[in-house]
């Protein structure tokens, strides 16, 4: 079963999360659904490497850890990507902080 979830304008706490067949039973499980604020990048230090990658990137914005005060680790699901280069793993420093490896670049010659 695949859902589409509503707009909301609660972030940072679980929904009681529920299905229903019928319109008149819902499921018993206590399930729960997370909705959080998107991550926004402000800044990027340094903002070019070697095309050779391996730049330490520093991230500045907000929203990189949106679960704070929850028990909830995003920490392995948080990448960067770099365009159509590719998808790297970011570390998260704090909500407003995180870093990131650049990747090679290819170069036309």
């Amino acid at each position: 079963m695949i859902c589409n979830s509503p707009f909301s304008d609660v972030v940072e706490k679980p929904i009681p999360f529920t299905i229903s067949l019928n319109n008149q039973q819902n499921s018993k499980d206590t399930l729960f659904f997370w909705y959080y604020s998107w991550p926004a990048i402000t800044e990027l230090i340094p903002d070019r490497g070697p095309d050779a990658g391996g730049t330490k990137v520093l991230l500045k914005g907000r929203n990189f850890h949106p679960f704070k005060d929850e028990s909830i680790d995003n920490a392995n699901d948080t990448f960067c990507m770099f365009e159509n280069l590719a998808k790297v793993p970011a570390t998260i420093i704090n909500s407003t902080k995180a870093i990131c490896h650049s990747p090679p670049s290819y170069v036309l010659r």
